[in-house]
């Protein structure tokens, strides 16, 4: 039986880190960042006062001395047509590319979601994914609204994901029409 535990990312360690970036570097090989550089992001975020590192946590299944399944939260605020709404952002699931299919992926999924209770706050999630198929098995649903980030300086309304896939948590939660701004880089 695989046991979850859950960490802040403001109590990370350089260990810690180190195992999360393992993971991370294995099932995102697209991705530029190196072990060192997802370990020095990590880290940065301990000393930081910013609300979604102060929110961040870190869902983790331990296989000995590996860390095979991992999933981040934290809170962030976005706009949409002028009115503020507190999301919980779900970033960096992936669990060992040697043992996918063990239900690991849901386990850490799932115990993030928890996070979003009926009437409790934030009420919804919000996450990309190149794979909405699995998330859909989850109670999420896809979302089309066009996003922005005005926060970048550079292209302001410009898509901030990713991915194409954008999706919310809870399938049934009433998301508002119009353009939203992610007020932030993607995740």
């Amino acid at each position: 039986m695989h046991e979850i535990k859950e960490y802040l990312d403001i109590g990370i360690t350089p260990e810690l880190a180190e195992s999360i970036a393992v993971l991370c570097c294995r099932c995102f090989e697209d991705s530029k960042r190196t072990v060192g550089e997802r370990v020095n992001e990590m880290l940065e975020m301990k000393g930081s006062d910013d609300p979604e590192h102060i929110t961040g946590r870190r869902f983790v299944v331990w296989q000995g001395e590996q860390i095979v399944a991992h999933a981040r939260t934290f809170v962030r605020e976005i706009i949409v047509e002028d009115q503020r709404l507190p999301v919980l952002a779900l970033a960096a699931v992936c669990s060992d590319p040697k043992i996918r299919g063990m239900g690991l992926g849901v386990m850490v999924t799932n115990k993030a979601f928890e996070q979003v209770a009926v009437g409790g706050w934030p009420a919804v999630s919000l996450f990309q994914t190149p794979v909405p198929n699995f998330y859909q098995k989850l109670n999420c649903r896809l979302v089309t609204n066009p996003f922005v980030n005005r926060r970048n300086a550079q292209e302001p309304e410009a898509n901030p994901w990713r991915d194409d896939k954008i999706m919310i948590y809870p399938n049934g939660f009433a998301w508002p029409e119009g353009t939203v701004d992610l007020n932030g880089s993607d995740y």
